[in-house]
């Protein structure tokens, strides 16, 4: 999946500023905006981790995405989410990536921890 559904999909960008979340998309010509998005349902959403993380690791960051296949697509969820992961401790960075399928879309979590939480982690 990586590398080719990331040069075919929305990416949306998110950072953390003064408590909020800023969410922008840059997207090739043929693919949807994040609007168009909404309300899609999501057939699947699937987690790369810039480096391995150990099982720890993953108990702690995973149950803080709360956006899941199955549901339906809500920017504002996906917004939650990133400030979750933000405001946790644990990640450093984290990219989401949408690329829309039969009506459908499939999402890709990039994510980094802080180096700290990875050498304690391990």
């Amino acid at each position: 999946m990586g590398t080719q559904f990331i040069a075919n999909s929305v990416k949306i960008i998110a950072s953390i500023f003064a408590g909020s979340v800023l969410t922008s998309c840059s997207t090739p010509d043929s693919n949807p905006v994040v609007s168009d998005l909404e309300g899609k349902p999501i057939l699947s959403l699937s987690v790369v981790e810039k480096e391995p993380l150990t099982q720890a690791q993953r108990d702690r960051i995973y149950p803080l995405i709360r956006s899941r296949k199955g549901s339906s697509y809500s920017q504002s969820r996906l917004e939650q989410d990133i400030r979750d992961l933000y405001h946790s401790g644990y990640v450093e960075d984290v990219a989401f990536f949408a690329e829309t399928e039969n009506g459908a879309i499939r999402i890709l979590a990039e994510i980094e921890v802080h180096p700290v939480l990875e050498s304690r982690s391990r």
